[in-house]
């Protein structure tokens, strides 16, 4: 098990930084039927990215360091 786990900031940024690089994405290059799985995925994403940013686990509790 790796060391190192995001604290709440790191995962707050993070999420604002997933939220805007989703918002982004032009979707208009694709058909309707594609615009419409590619919103829906955008969509989850960012739900995906919210609970990132407000997990209330610490990721920093009970680590040891070798």
């Amino acid at each position: 098990m790796p060391w190192w786990r995001p604290t709440k900031r790191m995962r707050q940024r993070l999420e604002k930084k997933l939220e805007s690089t989703l918002n982004c994405f032009n979707v208009s290059g694709y058909t309707a039927e594609q615009q419409k799985e590619l919103k829906n995925l955008i969509a989850e994403a960012k739900e995906h990215a919210e609970h990132i940013g407000k997990s209330k686990i610490d990721y920093n509790a009970n680590i040891s360091r070798h």
